[in-house]
């Protein structure tokens, strides 16, 4: 996806380069038409704010306890109290700990 991003936004910031050099050079108007300068900035710092916010989820998920469906995770401690019906399933065992 970096990638992809990385070649779009470059060939419309050379692609604008291009166009405005032309326009310096002849000083024709329609040149001016085909600039994405803002385009490729916007499309470059949306990518990047996704990527922050996707990393601070990350990063606050990283510290809770349990799943998204409350279970324990691998990491977690075990709770006390033993098992409760929400933790048993159809045709499954249930132990009691020591």
């Amino acid at each position: 996806m970096d990638l992809l991003v990385a070649l779009s936004t470059g060939t419309a910031f050379v692609f604008s380069l291009v166009h405005l050099g032309e326009y310096f050079a002849s000083g024709v108007e329609h040149h001016l038409h085909h600039l994405y300068f803002e385009a490729a900035s916007m499309t470059i710092a949306f990518v990047l704010l996704g990527k922050v916010i996707e990393a601070r989820a990350q990063r606050r998920d990283s510290h809770c306890p349990t799943t998204a469906h409350g279970q324990p995770t691998e990491g977690s401690p075990p709770r006390r109290g033993g098992a409760g019906a929400h933790d048993l399933r159809r045709g499954g065992r249930a132990r009691d700990a020591p």
